[in-house]
């Protein structure tokens, strides 16, 4: 392993463990950490203000997910309740509600949709509509 002797260098390395005073490169270790402090600096410096984002962004998702309406909490608390039933009282349930709601969701677009054909009445009073356009293809495969 002798060959390898010439390419072996000393490298800085970032460590918490205090360097000690028996190692004779320690002046030259020494000059190179105060060269890379500045640096580490700037990277803690950075990463600090990534980790604020970061935690800045988990606050406000956090804060939008606790702030519920009467209908978010009314919801949950029916979830807990159904829960505790058999399966499948769970399942009936479910069915039933999205039926109510399924039902409900129809009334409300049917209601719409008449006024808005109702408005459309009213605009078709004040202008005509324009005839439909019929083409006819001509083909010898077709019979007239």
């Amino acid at each position: 392993m002798s060959f390898l002797l010439p390419f072996m260098t000393h490298r800085n390395t970032l460590s918490n463990i205090g360097e000690s005073e028996e190692n004779p490169n320690s002046d030259t270790i020494n000059e190179d950490s105060n060269k890379d402090n500045n640096t580490q600096q700037r990277k803690r410096k950075n990463n600090n203000n990534y980790q604020e984002q970061i935690l800045n962004l988990i606050k406000a998702r956090y804060k939008s997910k606790s702030e519920k309406d009467d209908i978010d909490l009314f919801f949950e608390t029916i979830a807990k309740t159904v829960k505790k039933f058999p399966k499948i009282d769970q399942v009936k349930l479910k069915f039933d509600i999205m039926k109510l709601v399924h039902e409900k969701e129809m009334r409300w677009l049917d209601s719409l949709t008449e006024s808005s054909a109702s408005s459309s009445r009213i605009s078709d009073i004040s202008t005509p509509s324009p005839q439909p356009f019929i083409h006819r293809m001509s083909s010898p495969y077709l019979r007239e």
